[in-house]
């Protein structure tokens, strides 16, 4: 009888070892990415433009995507919604975009700081093997 039980127990061991190493469905996932070296989401080009990076973080190829920048306390008559110009590209798993995606940051944006999200894959493009991760919220300090 404890041999029985002792079997069961090993063969529910084995089952559950097994299950916890299959790995889960291959995909993309695109997620906003900080510029290299930089610590924060704010790089700019000095001219007025947001510099975006986009990350494919799954482990398969995404398609092109476009990406929008949502600035918050935007002076009333300014738009707060920028989509950004350029679209990333496809990217290969693990691969962050090497064409530098711009939007144009809104006069009045600083009030002091400029804070903004960025969503990535906006229209829902790419099947991404995670929806939940597409928006981050940033600033530059004013």
């Amino acid at each position: 009888m404890h041999r029985q039980i002792l079997r069961l127990a090993l063969l529910v061991l084995v089952v559950a070892v097994t299950l916890s190493a299959c790995p889960g469905p291959a995909g993309p996932d695109l997620v906003p990415a900080k510029a290299p070296g930089n610590p924060t989401f704010c790089e700019t080009d000095g001219a007025g433009n947001l510099l975006l990076y986009v990350q494919n973080q799954g482990d398969a190829e995404a398609s092109s995507s476009e990406v929008e920048v949502k600035f918050l306390n935007v002076r009333p008559g300014y738009s707060p919604v920028v989509r950004a110009t350029g679209g990333t590209g496809p990217l290969k798993a693990g691969e962050t975009s090497a064409s530098v995606i711009s939007a144009g940051i809104p006069e009045g944006c600083f009030n002091p700081d400029c804070d903004f999200v960025i969503t990535v894959d906006i229209v829902n493009e790419v099947k991404e093997t995670n929806e939940q991760n597409n928006s981050v919220q940033g600033a530059c300090i004013g």
